[in-house]
């Protein structure tokens, strides 16, 4: 029957297809909590399965470089 995703993807094309019959508010109210789910079976797009890494910056600054330059 296909992932979750997949089914997911392919309600949403059936929803987009009805769109002139079933009219604007309806399909929109129908696709709101399908796109939802699709956003959080996508960690990549998931605000909250961001992660922050450490860095490290070095600044140096030398007298007389600039002359140098």
């Amino acid at each position: 029957m296909g992932t979750e995703r997949e089914q997911i993807e392919a309600t949403i094309r059936g929803l987009e297809a009805q769109r002139a019959l079933l009219g604007d508010p309806v399909v929109d109210a129908a696709l709101a909590p399908l796109c939802s789910r699709l956003a959080a079976l996508d960690p990549a797009t998931h605000p909250s399965s961001q992660t922050l890494k450490q860095i490290t910056v070095l600044f140096l600054d030398v007298v007389g470089s600039t002359a140098l330059g």
